[in-house]
């Protein structure tokens, strides 16, 4: 009974939350899915928003490049020597930043990538090794 008073407080707010489907966001074959997922709850309030997706990053890349869980989401890339970008989600929820010039990415390097949505607190921090350059296929 008290998850439908929570349930039913939220939407006479004007928030009108889905609680019964709550969807992320994740990567299968470089094509973006929806996946059930629970964020961050405490007493029916919404804490953080969940990390964003880093899609793979090559010791040759010139940009970083991922998925957000809404637009217009904060994203805040840390590189391995500290340099910290920033950019926003678009409408298809996805985001790239700029490796700045004179920076390098070495393979074993991780990078750091963390959202803020608007109205919740920062994510924690997704993680990604940079891989080794990749290697053409023959045809």
């Amino acid at each position: 009974m008290q998850d439908m008073q929570l349930m039913d407080t939220f939407m006479r707010l004007g928030t009108n939350w889905d609680f019964e489907t709550i969807w992320g966001i994740g990567l299968l074959h470089e094509t973006p899915s929806y996946i059930p997922t629970l964020p961050y709850f405490l007493a029916g309030l919404v804490l953080a928003t969940s990390p964003p997706v880093i899609r793979e990053v090559s010791s040759h890349d010139r940009s970083i490049r991922g998925l957000g869980h809404s637009a217009d989401a904060m994203i805040s890339v840390e590189l391995p020597n500290g340099v910290l970008l920033e950019t926003t989600t678009a409408e298809n929820l996805e985001w790239s930043v700029d490796i700045p010039a004179g920076v390098d990415l070495s393979p074993g390097d991780v990078i750091t990538v963390t959202q803020q949505e608007t109205g919740f607190a920062m994510s924690t921090e997704a993680e990604i090794i940079v891989e080794g350059p990749y290697e053409q296929q023959p045809e």
